[in-house]
């Protein structure tokens, strides 16, 4: 399993004439090979696998270490341990305007059948680590990587500007601006069990690989998109064994790139919109500020991007992070009033485009049975006839509660997967843990989320 934490940067220097130019190596994209470097990140190296298009998408050839602006720990002694962590990577990748990004990645050799919380609790492991920076106030101090977002990005302006212009005054504008950051998971069947149910479909079948989906991973009050792409095992290749699928890596540089893409156009648009950048007809950096929203536009919303069906992709994308809201539209289009016609007119369409609506992964199970265990004897045989007809049920015989599990979690997830809810009642009453069953049912049944109906069934035992 290949897990990827990707924060995008804005870099605005070159589209504004108050910042100062950045520092010219390395050129970026073509950072030489062992000869450039960024201070505080790393040396140039070269891609061994190239981008997925070298006449085009240039900005995936060269990159930088990152091992000295992320310091992790010792992940022995992480949560991480249990999982085999090993490749470990961080990267620095920009494109020479207005894209940077960083990208730490991770294999985990002896992850199995990962599902549910112990799957969230992966998450946030990741999102929790503890790193360290080399900024110069929080070189020492810890935090989780999920925040660290802002001191990163402060780091690689002072690393890429010339000395005099480095201190971050707090009361200058900083044209290093972090976005929001992105988790990718690309995996085998025997490596996760399933999905959660809320998962998004993007239309695997046209990109041509085996599943691409979609959620997003609550933690410390964020909410981070991750994408989830599985790839086919072969026959004979064991699950530890890194095999690189040329399909599969062509649509996670394309996730990569464009999620870092749209990150850095709505920061540029808040920029606009907030007059940190402002337009003056005539002068260069204007004409590049212009020239790099057009460019990033008709590259989000183009039907296919290097190779690579994205609007799927980029679709999942304005669902979750839209470029502006209608009120800042206006704002920001009488920001822009003095771009060329044609230009301003192609950029009101693109701000009035809505995302389409989304198709969730269906209900892994047809229907979510509740019962006192001492009326097991009564419930399995209808059950057994269910599963006869097949119908999925879910019930925790079936292994719905792993081991070491609190069961009223397990019961929890196993509500949000089902279709339709059978309550069964005997004899007996209700046990404790049904009555929690059942209280979830029915938040789920006057939810707007209500999927399915909730089936009171009496139980031949129960007294009349």
């Amino acid at each position: 399993m290949l897990i990827v934490y990707q924060l995008p940067f804005a870099d605005v220097r070159s589209l504004g004439d108050r910042f100062a130019d950045r520092l010219p190596s390395p050129a970026w994209p073509n950072a030489q090979d062992g000869r450039d470097f960024v201070r505080y990140f790393g040396s140039a190296r070269k891609r061994r696998g190239g981008g997925i298009d070298s006449s085009g998408w240039v900005d995936d050839l060269n990159y930088c270490s990152a091992r000295h602006a992320l310091i992790l720990p010792d992940l022995a002694s992480t949560p991480l341990s249990k999982l085999g962590p090993a490749h470990v990577f961080r990267r620095l990748l920009a494109d020479g305007r207005a894209v940077a990004r960083l990208e730490f990645g991770v294999a985990l050799r002896k992850a199995r059948g990962l599902k549910g919380d112990r799957l969230d609790a992966l998450f946030h492991a990741i999102l929790g680590l503890p790193t360290r920076s080399p900024a110069w106030r929080t070189r020492r101090i810890s935090n989780p990587l999920l925040i660290q977002g802002d001191s990163l990005a402060k780091l690689y302006y002072r690393a890429s500007s010339p000395w005099k212009y480095a201190p971050v005054d707090r009361s200058k504008i900083v044209p290093v601006r972090a976005g929001e950051p992105m988790l990718f998971v690309e995996y085998t069947d025997d490596e996760i069990d399933s999905l959660p149910s809320s998962s998004i479909d993007a239309e695997s079948a046209e990109l041509g690989v085996a599943n691409l989906s979609f959620r997003t991973v609550s933690y410390s009050r964020r909410s981070i998109g991750c994408w989830f792409l599985k790839r086919e095992q072969r026959t004979g290749e064991r699950s530890s064994e890194v095999r690189v699928d040329p399909v599969a890596r062509a649509v996670r540089l394309c996730l990569f790139r464009m999620h870092a893409e749209h990150q850095a156009l709505k920061t540029v648009l808040s920029m606009i919109r907030g007059e940190a950048l402002e337009y003056v007809p005539g002068t260069a950096s204007s004409d590049r500020l212009e020239r790099y929203v057009m460019d990033a536009s008709k590259f989000l919303f183009a039907a296919k991007s290097y190779g690579i069906r994205g609007r799927q992709i980029h679709n999942i994308m304005l669902n979750y992070w839209t470029l502006s809201t209608p009120g800042e539209k206006e704002l920001l289009l009488d920001q822009l009033k003095r771009f060329r016609p044609q230009n301003r007119a192609r950029l009101a369409e693109i701000l009035e485009t809505r995302p389409r609506s989304i198709v969730r992964k269906q209900k892994q199970f047809d229907v979510f049975i509740s019962y006192n265990w001492k009326q097991k004897s009564e419930v399995l045989p209808i059950v057994t006839a269910l599963e006869k007809k097949k119908i999925k049920v879910w019930l925790d015989r079936e292994g719905g509660i792993d081991p070491g599990t609190i069961p009223a979690t397990c019961a929890s997830r196993g509500i949000k997967e089902c279709r339709s809810f059978a309550v069964f009642l005997g004899s007996h009453g209700e046990g404790p843990a049904q009555k929690y069953e059942i209280d979830q049912i029915m938040d789920r049944y006057y939810s707007p989320d209500r999927t399915g109906p909730a089936i009171p069934v009496l139980l031949a035992s129960l007294p009349k």
